[in-house]
């Protein structure tokens, strides 16, 4: 008689999560719905949306559980009662989980809107878990509508997608939305660490990091990253340089490499990397994305100074950056790659050593000319101290400006404080800016030399964020974003190429709270 062997359970299955405490990176979704479960404010639709592998199905999971939970201790699930092993094994007949890409016609959701009508069999809520929501077809979208304007009672829908743009609004507006973001780096590989030592594997720190840095914050795809590597290495400790192996990904030395080239306007070592890259295979395409993540990564160590052996200014490496961009973008679309980087290779180290060549050096005979500015800071703008660009009349004692009370100062400064925590790149936009309040309107208002931060604080994800953090502190106000008054965009000075990377370094400086480094 044969001897059936196990069957061996994947790392992100096996790790899954199974209670709201156990939830990586999502802290502001967990919070919000233990909130509505232990104050039994539960609604009968909810969005979840974000990119892959960030916890919306397994979070969607927990929350059937803990809404049918006969043993729930506040908000989490117990995990033990019969309701939660249902759930957790997939069997319970009250949770429904529907692939939206595979059921996405009319038919599918008809037959949804017949079952709903029905009690629940086992618990208190029937819980339809629809991921890929987006990809449902428009009659199918219709068809759904009906069922969420008049939802039957003990019936909770929860929609996950990765596109929340492709869902209607007519849906979105009777849905609760949550937003998964990306999981940050550091929670990702501290987590592996936590896996990694239950499971008894031999794995070296400067691994996890690779691993979490390539999975793109999806703490799924990290984890089948460490199972593959598990499967190549075996009992053997895994190094950082096994996972570039299995996905055929550049080591950090040769990137590093190759920015020193461009850096040192040496387009034949440049030319020469890109040879041996193509002699061995490699994606070219997939080696410039992993050259702009280096030289954002030692961008970012540059201003915290930790990369003062590495060449080049932080100025340098924003342009490098810039530029790196700009040809990830257009690779795709190129015909011949190989030929395209060499190209595109030979122009940037021109213009870098265009970029980094030395003055001349002052004859006898002329004076010396004076000496070229360091790229040093801008100067700051005190945030709390919001005080017009032009002098204007003292207004009269008994009616001071609303800006300058302790109370308006105070408010702007949490509001600073608020921005700092939740999206820092906000804060440093809004820390060279001068606030005014008056008559229900607060006024932002920057100098016309910082038009740059005006631009970005107006795109539109950077003004949604800002309205929703002046409603909570200020109440109903109007935003008002513009130069200082009496001066124009036009009247400034037209900048030097120089002047605006200068002023673009000094934000992304304060953006990741570091420094300069010549």
């Amino acid at each position: 008689m044969s001897r059936q062997i196990p069957v061996h359970q994947a790392l992100y299955r096996k790790w899954r999560p199974q209670r709201f405490s156990e939830v990586v990176g999502q802290p502001y979704t967990v919070q919000t719905l233990k909130n509505a479960i232990a104050q039994g404010k539960i609604t009968h639709a909810y969005l979840f949306a974000g990119p892959r592998g960030t916890g919306k199905t397994s979070v969607a999971r927990i929350f059937a559980k803990a809404i049918n939970c006969q043993k729930r201790k506040e908000a989490e699930p117990c995990n033990e009662c019969p309701s939660c092993q249902r759930i957790t094994r997939g069997s319970a007949l009250d949770v429904i989980e529907i692939d939206g890409a595979s059921n996405r016609g009319i038919d599918q959701i008809r037959q949804l809107r017949e079952e709903v009508n029905f009690a629940p069999a086992e618990g208190r809520y029937k819980v339809y878990i629809i991921d890929e929501v987006h990809m449902l077809t428009n009659e199918a979208f219709n068809a759904l509508l009906k069922t969420l304007e008049e939802p039957p009672e003990r019936v909770i829908f929860i929609f996950a997608t990765t596109e929340p743009h492709k869902v209607p609004a007519t849906v979105l507006s009777r849905c609760q939305a949550f937003e998964f973001k990306n999981i940050p780096q550091e929670q990702i590989s501290s987590h592996l660490a936590q896996i990694a030592h239950h499971e008894g594997l031999k794995i070296e720190e400067d691994a996890l990091s690779a691993i979490s840095r390539h999975a793109r914050g999806a703490l799924r795809d990290a984890l089948v990253l460490l199972e593959q590597l598990v499967s190549f290495k075996g009992l053997k400790s895994i190094e950082a340089h096994d996972l570039y192996e299995i996905l055929g990904l550049p080591p950090q030395e040769l990137l590093d490499e190759f920015l020193k080239a461009l850096l040192a306007a040496d387009g034949t070592r440049a030319l020469q990397l890109i040879a041996d890259l193509a002699e061995r295979g490699r994606d070219l395409e997939l080696f410039v994305e992993e050259l702009l993540h280096r030289s954002r990564d030692l961008l970012i160590e540059k201003l915290s100074a930790q990369a003062r052996e590495f060449p080049g200014s932080a100025q340098d490496l924003v342009r490098l950056t810039g530029q790196l961009l700009e040809i990830k973008q257009q690779m795709r679309y190129a015909f011949e790659k190989r030929m395209f980087l060499e190209i595109k290779a030979l122009e940037l180290a021109h213009s870098q050593g265009k970029g980094v060549k030395s003055p001349p050096a002052p004859t006898a005979e002329a004076p010396s000319p004076p000496p070229a500015p360091r790229a040093t800071p801008l100067k700051k703008r005190a945030p709390a101290r919001a005080t017009p660009a032009v002098s204007t009349p003292d207004p009269p004692p008994e009616e001071p400006p609303r800006d300058s009370t302790p109370e308006g100062s105070d408010r702007w400064q949490k509001l600073l404080e608020r921005a700092k925590k939740e999206k820092i790149a906000l804060h440093a936009l809004l820390a060279e800016a001068q606030v005014r309040e008056e008559e229900g309107t607060l006024r932002i208002e920057y100098s016309p030399d910082f038009s740059f931060h005006k631009d970005r604080l107006e795109q539109p994800e950077n003004l949604r964020f800002l309205q929703s953090l002046a409603k909570e502190i200020y109440g109903n106000v109007q935003l008002k974003i513009g130069f200082s008054a009496g001066e124009t965009r036009a009247e400034a000075p037209e900048k030097s190429k120089a002047e605006a990377l200068r002023e673009k370094a000094e934000l992304v400086r304060r953006t990741f709270d570091g420094k300069i480094v010549e």
